[in-house]
């Protein structure tokens, strides 16, 4: 059986560009509540002083953003996301 899903990944960089993956979880679907859990878990986990979020334009998505980290600017990404 074949089954759609969703894979939420967040992957940070710091201030010397160095990339590293925070977080990866499968969903049933990408949805502002499966954004909303995701982001909200990296933070339970100590996520913090994220000041610049770049990501596409899910409205769920940015929804998620604004409320789990509400000091963090977004930014659409413009290159491949």
């Amino acid at each position: 059986m074949i089954a759609s899903q969703a894979v939420l990944v967040a992957i940070g960089v710091d201030w010397e560009g160095r990339r590293q993956v925070l977080g990866v979880e499968l969903a049933n679907r990408e949805s502002h509540s499966s954004w909303r859990e995701f982001v909200a878990g990296l933070k339970n986990r100590g996520l913090d002083g994220v000041e610049f979020v770049v990501s596409d334009d899910h409205p769920g998505l940015r929804a998620a953003i604004r409320e789990v980290l509400p000091e963090a600017v977004w930014q659409r990404c413009r290159w491949g996301c």
